[in-house]
């Protein structure tokens, strides 16, 4: 039976059904809807990330202010690192009832990294090695690779299901790298890393080689 996703992106249930697995629309009586498209997720993620590096800006601004410490902004940015990159990546993964101690092992790892620029990058601005306006410019760039989560999940999701093939589908706007992927076509799983650089938010689509 599909499981329902906890926490992000309320509405939605996990079909086993599909290959690979896909996301439904839960309807208001409680049956299951059409299935849910990976622009539609995307566009979601790009909701949640945009969201999201607003308030790592806000908080870094309130240190510049003086409102808050350089050791709470970091405090504070580690705990919603670790909430961002969690429902990510279980979200890529099929719900929470998909998750292992596998995914939690691959974001954990993750995460040590990002706690370790985030520590230098409070050493820096304390220390006056970086501008208050180069502060909150970096402060938003930590939404980018929490948005590599899902699709990382994805790729070994739809490994695991026998899928072959990708694509990349830009968003509107999209660099020239982005938009001469895109125009590569279907391609090997995994040929693509998304996010391609800071701010992308461009996503995946799949199929079987023989579809």
């Amino acid at each position: 039976m599909p499981s329902p996703l906890k926490g992000s992106l309320p509405g939605y249930a996990w079909d086993t059904r599909m290959q690979g697995g896909r996301y439904r629309i839960v309807n208001a009586d409680g049956s299951l809807g059409r299935l849910v498209s990976e622009e539609e997720i995307a566009d979601n993620l790009r909701t949640m990330y945009e969201r999201t590096s607003d308030q790592f800006a806000t908080l870094a601004a309130a240190v510049v202010a003086g409102d808050i410490t350089a050791s709470l902004f970091q405090r504070a940015m580690m705990e919603q690192l670790k909430n961002l990159h969690l429902s990510t990546a279980v979200l890529g993964a099929g719900g929470w009832d998909q998750a292992d101690k596998r995914l939690y092992g691959r974001v954990g790892r993750t995460l040590r990294d990002e706690y370790r620029y985030l520590a230098r990058l409070t050493r820096q601005f304390e220390a006056g090695e970086i501008t208050p306006t180069e502060l909150v410019a970096r402060a938003r760039l930590y939404a980018d690779n929490a948005y590599g989560q899902y699709w990382r999940e994805a790729d070994r999701r739809m490994r695991r299901a026998g899928v072959q093939q990708e694509r990349l589908r830009t968003e509107p706007g999209a660099c020239t790298l982005c938009i001469f992927a895109e125009a590569e076509g279907w391609v090997e799983l995994g040929t693509h890393y998304v996010p391609k650089h800071s701010n992308c938010r461009c996503h995946k689509e799949y199929r079987t080689s023989d579809e």
